[in-house]
């Protein structure tokens, strides 16, 4: 096994010495890491969630939504408050969908009561829809926490196109409302059947599943095409049954294409297939692990081995590769159709980038050996007469001890930039000027592929 490893690290790094021009990824922003940052690329923005589930006997902490775009200091959206101290075991959770103008997130937080060795009882504390513009803040949209259960019905699935969102109604999955967020309102649909966890919606389409048994039915299910505007099924999928119905997904875009991940092929092989309005056949994509699709064009994560591949497949059978990087340190993906975002956590930090579709591909030797090439940064600093400071700065691996230095304000924009290339020395000093009077900034370390090495907050003396 040790020798494939280092088979595939010595292609990879052979792969990076032809791609030619840098990658093209851009930083979007570095947060602290947790175990569920979920995110969405929103036009040139990204929406993503931070916080953290806290652990087994401790609250849920607060979370919250920001969006920036490459550049740009992130915005805060929505704020939600930490789980009360009377359920130690809870956990707070945050889904997040956008479209390029408006942002959708789902808060479900559960709380759990052991009632014996083996089980727990579990309740549901909020089950709450949340939206707004990506460039205002969120308001709640619809509340399902007083339907009961042991789930939240709206965690399910949701999704938002342009200033639209589409939900499970809080009957536990029998119909969807879609709201109008810019002219106010909603309209809701009844639709067939009972259970149908996944729904998505573009242009005047919307697209639901229905299962004849309960939500966590193993059996046959139907994915329903809907024209809003004649108010009619423009076609129906049948699928056999599943291994794992609560898990399958689906999309569709604003011509009414579906893309179903998981089409039953031959001998038990699960593989994309996507259908139209004017041909629901299947038509089988050459790619594993799809989602999303938008502009004809859907994303593929394909994990193997140590290694991770962000690649965007076309129907017509086109494949643009995006990004490649060690696997362990992929989080969250979503694509628009033209951009692609993921985050990737390395060295105590995550780090989100985003990247157009057809631009050379991000691959970087550092993230796919795996190395932990982090920084240190000195927690104060002593701004010289001449008002600058001298950063002391120490890498791990020799190796990668090459650059930028950046401090930023509060606001997360860029006051000064160096750049650094120590060689085999392995540390050095990059001479930096702090606006004037600033008593605190943010210092940002990244290697010559755009990694995050450090980012943390560095204090100031005079």
């Amino acid at each position: 096994m040790r020798h494939v490893r280092g088979l595939a690290l010595a292609v990879a790094a052979l792969l990076l010495a032809a791609a030619g021009p840098a990658p093209a990824r851009e930083r979007v922003a570095s947060i602290p890491p947790g175990p569920d940052t979920g995110l969405a690329q929103a036009g040139e923005r990204v929406v993503w969630t931070e916080g953290s589930w806290g652990g087994q006997r401790s609250i849920a902490p607060a979370r919250t939504v920001r969006a920036a775009a490459p550049g740009e200091p992130p915005r805060t959206l929505a704020s939600f408050p930490s789980v009360p101290t009377g359920h130690p075991y809870a956990y707070q959770v945050l889904d997040v969908e956008a479209s390029a103008t408006h942002v959708a997130v789902v808060r479900t937080v559960l709380a759990a009561r052991p009632i014996s060795r083996d089980s727990v009882e579990t309740a549901v504390l909020a089950d709450e829809l949340w939206a707004g513009p990506v460039d205002g803040t969120l308001a709640r949209v619809a509340d399902c926490t007083d339907e009961g259960g042991d789930t939240g019905v709206l965690s399910y699935d949701f999704a938002v196109d342009g200033a639209r969102v589409v939900r499970q109604a809080c009957d536990r999955g029998r119909g969807i409302v879609v709201h109008d967020l810019a002219g106010g309102g909603a309209r809701e649909i009844a639709r067939g059947g009972a259970g149908g966890r996944h729904l998505d919606l573009a242009g005047r389409f919307v697209a639901w599943e229905e299962q004849p048994g309960s939500d966590n039915s193993v059996g046959p299910r139907t994915i329903v095409v809907h024209d809003l505007d004649s108010a009619t099924d423009a076609y129906r999928v049948d699928q056999p049954p599943q291994v794992s119905p609560s898990h399958l997904d689906f999309h569709v875009q604003a011509d009414g294409k579906l893309l179903d991940p998981q089409f039953a092929a031959d001998y038990g092989l699960f593989r994309p297939a996507w259908y139209a309005p004017s041909d629901p056949s299947p038509h089988e994509l050459p790619a594993m692990n799809a989602r999303v699709l938008s502009n004809d064009r859907t994303l593929e994560v394909h994990r193997f081995g140590e290694l991770a591949d962000l690649t965007v497949h076309g129907l017509d059978g086109g494949r643009l590769p995006v990004a490649r990087m060690n696997e362990p340190t992929l989080g969250g993906a979503d694509f628009d159709g033209e951009r692609t975002a993921w985050s990737e956590t390395r060295c105590g930090v995550t780090t989100i980038y985003t990247q157009r579709a057809g631009e050379p591909l991000s691959l970087s030797r550092s993230a796919l050996e795996g190395r932990c090439a982090r920084v240190s940064v000195p927690a104060t600093a002593t701004v010289s007469k001449r008002g600058a400071i001298g950063l002391q700065l120490r890498c791990r691996d020799m190796r990668t001890c090459v650059g930028t230095a950046r401090l930023l304000d509060a606001g997360g924009a860029t006051v000064a930039k160096r750049r650094f290339d120590f060689g085999r020395r392995g540390r050095g000093v990059a001479s930096l000027r702090p606006p004037a009077g600033a008593m605190r900034v943010r210092v940002l370390v990244t290697d010559r592929n755009g990694l995050v090495l450090a980012d943390r907050s560095l204090g100031l003396s005079r």
